[in-house]
């Protein structure tokens, strides 16, 4: 990996951390509503998941389970539950069609 790719990747994940600081606002607001909440719940599980690759690509290397205890802990317990099934069901293997020609 050349140095420019590399500060690419420092600077996508330094992107990421600020979304998901931005996130971890928007979600601890009184001045969003139930609804949008749950939004951006779902976005949160998405940034999760780009850092998670980012860091893969890096080479630091995946979350485990600590790490992803530690940023869930930032959020009311309600929407890191939704977080963490949408985290689940991003990391499954999705099924190939059993389609035979």
């Amino acid at each position: 990996m050349t140095e420019r790719e590399k500060g690419e990747l420092t600077e996508l994940i330094a992107r990421t951390w600020s979304l998901i600081d931005y996130i971890d606002e928007r979600l601890k607001s009184s001045t969003v509503n139930e609804k949008d909440k749950i939004r951006w719940a779902s976005v949160l599980a998405s940034a999760i998941g780009a850092l998670d690759k980012l860091f893969c690509k890096a080479g630091i290397g995946k979350f485990d389970k600590d790490d992803m205890a530690i940023l869930l802990s930032k959020i009311p317990k309600k929407f890191s539950q939704i977080v963490r099934r949408r985290i689940e069901k991003i990391g499954r293997p999705r099924n190939k069609s059993r389609k035979r020609f």
